[in-house]
């Protein structure tokens, strides 16, 4: 399973926790969070498809389908077949931004959270990304972290964040678009280097040895 898991996501590097894709339960109950709040997004109707597919438009989709079409509950949680789960299907919604279902982590307790960044009414919406110790796979929360990247032209900038309740920061689009060789600092961590066309945005580090 771990083997299996290095070879999918650059960003992340080798996967040593646990992911939904490989899971072996028939059914996969995930509860979805706003990513900004952390609040369940409750009555919300999400289409379960791979990436390069057309969602199902039918309610409930045959569990049999690698597309699925279900609504959560007030609680945020819904079900989801094990057939629907790969490693390149996304959660769509109408008012949420599309994310990888790969993106959810387990919680404790049993089930998944997969939480969706709301769409910006300009369109532009931001890159999310979600920092954790590599170590206690716990969330950096409120936490200043630095972003570093490079622009078409060659120059160098730097961004500072901070974290939020989740171990979210937001990166705007137009920083997402244009930057190259582009890292996270994490101050006593290792530093991650951040490729924004991975749809995996789940970035573990580990602490430096020096500290």
């Amino acid at each position: 399973m771990m083997i299996a898991a290095c070879a999918i996501s650059f960003i992340s590097g080798c996967k040593s926790y646990d992911s939904i894709v490989f899971s072996d339960d028939p059914w996969e109950t995930v509860r979805v969070l706003d990513a900004s709040s952390g609040r369940p997004i409750a009555n919300l109707d999400i289409r379960i498809h791979p990436a390069n597919t057309v969602a199902c438009e039918r309610t409930p989709c045959s569990p049999d389908s690698t597309n699925w079409r279900a609504r959560s509950d007030t609680s945020g949680r819904t079900a989801i077949p094990r057939r629907a789960i790969a490693v390149s299907v996304i959660a769509e919604t109408d008012a949420y931004a599309p994310d990888l279902l790969d993106n959810a982590t387990k919680r404790e307790g049993g089930g998944w959270d997969l939480e969706l960044t709301a769409k910006e009414p300009s369109g532009n919406d931001p890159h999310p990304l979600k920092l954790f110790d590599g170590e206690s796979k716990k969330p950096f929360v409120s936490t200043p972290v630095t972003l570093e990247f490079t622009d078409p032209h060659g120059v160098s900038h730097t961004v500072a964040l901070v974290t939020n309740a989740l171990g979210y920061v937001f990166v705007s689009n137009q920083i997402a678009a244009i930057g190259k060789h582009s890292r996270i600092r994490v101050p006593y961590y290792h530093l991650q280097f951040v490729d924004f066309a991975d749809t995996h945005h789940n970035l573990y580090f580990p602490r430096s040895k020096y500290y």
